[in-house]
């Protein structure tokens, strides 16, 4: 539709007759609505104007009115159907807790001494930390992960024991308030209480019994409630399920699905449909009857079934049509799109929820980088509500209980500094999501090399700590060197020379030949090791004079040069053995190898 242009006569010629009758009467009146009408139609929007094929929404509501709490109650008893008997919106939970769940903690205050003291500890304490005494801390947040996205929002009440030590119980969002009572209060929003400037101050925490009755509110001040919530509106307090834009579409695919199950099974159960002049059965059977089969309720049944490749004749008037095929040929693309928009509606695409695209190309791998950076938009979300305000309570209040050390001051710190240091360090959460690992560890490579990205960076992708990365690689390295000494062994026997595997038959035997020397070199140094020292020399010209004596003789000089020769000789032996093994296990001739090895025993004969 093209847009109108701007006319200020064909809208003043437009005016109706009334207003044309207010000009004989009081022109200024007349003028005034003229200037309104054409400023009207120069200010307008489009999307704003009511037209026969589209009329907008000319009222709204506020994000915490007494409509949306109900409707927020409402969408969230729905999104909880879906997950119980949907599938895909069960998978769809699922890939949230593979991909958001966090894995372990990681301390990073500048002392690995330290850092380990940290770790212990916050590992240890995550084993405990149910006040029901339920689930582990990860096992928590994994259910609070799966919760707030379909209620829309869930939190952490944080208590003291009796030793001083802080337990998590774990709140559902229908808990949050009670969406059964009416509070006329402008600081109460559906079990938020917030004070004059619009910050929290509690919230009322209800118990919820079977029958689904609210009783016995707790008011849990803001600083022992972590509320996991993704508020997208500024005056928004309660959350709202991520199901909220496309439940009815995710609903109309259950119903489609399960109405069309129901069709393939009855054209399933129906081989044909008989149409004749009467209306009724025929007195005869057209195809052959089947043995009448008598039911509980003393009534009879008979039915007629038609052999493969036998030909009938009907009467005049008879009709045979077979039943259509279930489902149809559009059926598949139909509901293929209902799900993209089922996705669309949650924020993650389609293919990484439910699998339905085809994983190749350059397509694809947008695909799933667009899905990592969604992920890694919750997980920042997760981090700031819930993760790191309760690692900061933990560990502040294992150290006011002395069973965590204080950090060591650095030079010009001061102990407040020294208490945020000991608080730093980030949650590892699963591997970014991939189809292409060897192309970005190619690409991790090269932005390491020209310093674009750190090793911690890379690590932290995989859900690693760079510097246990490289304690581990020494760790190994210093394992293979103590091995290698106490079996008399060079290193590259125990692990490959360049820590790779050889790619092709060129590689794998240059790889061959350089084991090859290393082992002959290591070798000779043992065996120069393990025979005796020479006796010291009783004047500073006898080694000098033993060399000129073992020149002036012939024989030593030839048996010395052919040692030589066969030590060579040996060593290359050593190394066309080593090819031909390597050739060998990947399937290649071993002519060449055979050629090599048949000139050396010329030479050394």
């Amino acid at each position: 539709m093209a847009t109108p242009k701007f006319d200020p006569a064909a809208i003043l010629a437009s005016r109706p007759a009334y207003e044309r009758a207010i000009g004989i009467i009081s022109p200024k009146w007349e003028v005034a609505r003229m200037q309104a009408r054409v400023q009207k139609h120069l200010f307008e929007y489009q999307a704003a104007m009511s037209d026969r094929i589209f009329a907008p929404k000319v009222t709204g509501v506020p994000a915490e009115s007494y409509k949306t709490a109900r409707d927020r109650n409402v969408m969230m008893w729905e999104a909880r159907d879906l997950v119980e008997n949907f599938a895909p919106a069960k998978q769809i939970l699922t890939k949230f807790a593979e991909n958001i769940s966090p894995s372990e903690y990681a301390p990073a205050t500048g002392d690995r001494d330290y850092d380990k003291i940290v770790a212990e500890y916050f590992h240890d304490w995550c084993r405990r930390a149910d006040f029901e005494g339920r689930h582990s801390f990860r096992k928590l947040v994994e259910i609070a992960v799966m919760t707030r996205p379909v209620d829309g929002d869930c939190g952490f009440v944080t208590r003291k024991m009796n030793d001083g030590e802080i337990r998590l119980q774990l709140v559902a969002g229908d808990r949050i308030g009670n969406p059964n009572e009416v509070v006329i209060s402008e600081n109460y929003f559906s079990g938020v209480t917030v004070d004059i400037y619009g910050r929290p101050v509690s919230f009322r925490i209800y118990r919820l019994g079977r029958n689904g009755s609210y009783s016995d509110p707790e008011e849990v001040t803001r600083e022992n409630f972590r509320h996991y919530t993704d508020a997208f509106r500024a005056d928004q307090y309660r959350g709202v399920t991520d199901f909220h834009a496309c439940l009815r579409t995710a609903r109309m695919i259950k119903d489609i699905l399960e109405a069309e199950q129901v069709g393939v099974k009855f054209a399933s159960q129906q081989a044909a449909l008989i149409f004749n002049a009467q209306g009724a059965p025929p007195a005869r059977n057209l195809f052959t009857p089947t043995t009448a089969t008598t039911l509980p309720n003393s009534e009879t049944r008979q039915q007629e079934y038609s052999e493969f490749g036998v030909l009938r004749y009907l009467s005049h008037g008879d009709k045979v049509e077979v039943m259509p095929s279930r489902p149809g040929t559009s059926f598949q693309g139909f509901t293929e799109l209902l799900m993209e928009h089922f996705a669309m509606g949650v924020g993650i695409s389609c293919g990484v929820l439910f699998g339905t695209q085809d994983y190749k190309g350059p397509s694809v791998r947008a695909e799933f980088a667009q899905a990592d950076r969604s992920f890694a938009r919750h997980k920042a979300n997760l981090c700031a509500k819930v993760l790191e305000p309760i690692r900061d309570d933990v560990i502040l209040n294992g150290i006011s209980l002395g069973e965590l050390p204080m950090p060591t001051r650095l030079a010009g710190e001061t102990a407040v500094q020294a208490m945020r240091r000991a608080l730093r360090g980030a949650f590892r959460f699963p591997a970014k999501l991939t189809i292409d690992v060897g192309r970005e560890s190619d690409a991790n490579i090269n932005e390491n090399a020209i310093g674009a990205k750190s090793l911690q960076e890379i690590a932290a992708e995989q859900d690693r700590d760079a510097f246990d990365r490289l304690e581990e690689n020494a760790q190994v390295a210093s394992e293979v060197a103590r091995l290698a000494e106490k079996y008399g062994v060079p290193e590259t026997t125990i692990r490959l020379v360049g820590k790779v595997l050889p790619s092709t038959p060129a590689a794998a035997a240059a790889a061959g030949s350089q084991v090859g020397e290393d082992a002959a070199e290591a070798q000779a140094a043992s065996v120069a090791r393990a025979e005796p020292a020479k006796p010291a020399s009783a004047g500073p010209g006898d080694e000098d004079e033993d060399d000129d004596e073992e020149e002036d003789d012939p024989k030593m000089a030839l048996d010395r040069i052919i040692n030589r020769k066969r030590n060579t000789l040996n060593r290359l032996a050593s190394r066309v053995e080593r090819v031909s093994a390597i050739r060998r296990a990947l399937n290649q001739p071993a002519t060449e190898a055979a050629k090599i090895r048949a000139t050396f025993d010329i030479l050394a004969n």
